[in-house]
């Protein structure tokens, strides 16, 4: 997940359940695509608000955390 992906490079992001539940993660997704895990359901490539725990890139992503 993005959330994963950030701890395993150092960064630290906001989370709280890692279950997409209690939506602490929430952030704005700049650009690129991600898949939600739970879903499977793609993001357009544009602006929009995503969780980092179930959420995976599918493209090159820019957040604004």
């Amino acid at each position: 997940t993005l959330l994963l992906g950030a701890e395993q490079a150092g960064i630290r992001l906001s989370y709280g359940c890692r279950q997409g539940i209690c939506q602490l993660c929430r952030c704005q997704k700049i650009s690129g695509v991600v898949k939600n895990i739970q879903t499977g359901k793609l993001s357009s490539h544009g602006v929009e608000s995503i969780q980092t725990c179930i959420n995976i890139p599918m493209t090159e992503v820019i957040l604004d955390v």
